[in-house]
């Protein structure tokens, strides 16, 4: 596995207090090789928060899924990884080691499959909030497999099934389109919760999504 870094950092004007315990913002975007610009279209891990004097000392455990198309680009052996730092002071960033630890999911998959229909919303940055409308999508999933995608008019997104949860992504391919991650839960009753965040191709807008869904009985 060959892994190609790059940085980019920025400083902060965050009050510290008098002991000069000092608090970082550290996030990771991850792309394939051939990436235009990682730092602005990887997959975005964090922000994670790591605190110390004159180094880190300490930082935070949150431990993270990785998107399959992040799984996809890790397994095909070289990928671009962007590591940003937010700081209040100058600092100097020296990576020498990067690991990734990849587990599987022992849950049985919950069945997804079936068309699902009811309303979502977007809390949007750089253009306009969408207020509630409403949705239909196609999710298709083989009997006990922990593999499904899913359609939403253009838009086709892929993920895997863990228990009663769908982590996927996907969107809308070109210049005009966007790209998506998110899950959807399998409520006790039957209905679904979907939670996303999405960004355009091009552009400003990126926003959080979230849907409340009923399958289609069959």
């Amino acid at each position: 596995m060959r892994t190609n870094t790059k940085t980019k950092s920025s400083k902060t004007s965050t009050v510290q207090p008098e002991s000069s315990v000092y608090e970082w913002q550290v996030s990771f975007r991850i792309g394939s090789a051939d990436s235009v610009n990682v730092c602005e279209d990887g997959w975005l891990y964090g922000p994670f928060t790591m605190r110390g004097t004159d180094k880190p000392e300490t930082s935070d455990t949150t431990t993270v899924a990785a998107e399959p198309s992040t799984v996809d680009v890790i397994n095909f052996g070289t990928f671009d990884m962007c590591i940003e730092i937010s700081s209040p002071i100058d600092l100097t960033l020296d990576v020498t080691n990067f690991s990734v630890d990849v587990t599987t999911c022992d849950e049985e998959p919950a069945n997804f499959a079936g068309e699902w229909s009811g309303t979502y919303s977007c809390d949007n940055e750089g253009c306009a909030d969408i207020p509630t409308e409403e949705i239909t999508l196609t999710v298709t999933q083989e009997p006990g497999s922990h593999s499904a995608s899913y359609t939403d008019g253009e838009a086709f997104y892929e993920g895997t099934v863990c228990g009663n949860v769908f982590t996927y992504n996907g969107g809308v391919e070109g210049e005009f389109g966007y790209i998506e991650k998110g899950t959807m839960t399998l409520n006790a009753d039957g209905s679904a919760h979907k939670v996303s965040t999405f960004k355009d191709n091009s552009g400003p807008c990126q926003g959080e999504c979230e849907d409340f869904l009923t399958r289609a009985e069959t």
